[in-house]
């Protein structure tokens, strides 16, 4: 089990004010560019981070689901709540109703 980090890449900004004034299509140009062709899936951090309103499209620009800090958070905490269902808009994590994104757990 685990991860293989196939590539970083950061903006160089220091503050979450700063992150929060990047736009959501800057996030979708940044996330197609640093698309890794051997990446299983494309991770975006930041809780501050405005691009929960462009994951669909770049899931459909690379092929590849898209993981944000925000959404992981609310992914798990409507499984702890156990909501379980299927929510459109939010990218293909919200499209998985189990506990796990793991199809073998």
């Amino acid at each position: 089990k685990g991860f293989e980090v196939l590539d970083i890449q950061g903006l160089n900004l220091t503050t979450g004010t700063e992150m929060g004034r990047v736009t959501p299509e800057f996030w979708k140009k940044f996330a197609v560019e640093i698309d890794h062709p051997e990446a299983d899936v494309i991770f975006l951090s930041c809780g501050g981070i405005r691009a929960l309103e462009v994951v669909e499209e770049i899931e459909q620009l690379t092929g590849k689901p898209v993981i944000t800090s925000n959404q992981a958070q609310m992914w798990s905490c409507l499984r702890r709540a156990g909501i379980k269902d299927e929510l459109n808009g939010f990218g293909q994590i919200f499209k998985k109703p189990g506990k796990t994104l793991w199809p073998h757990s």
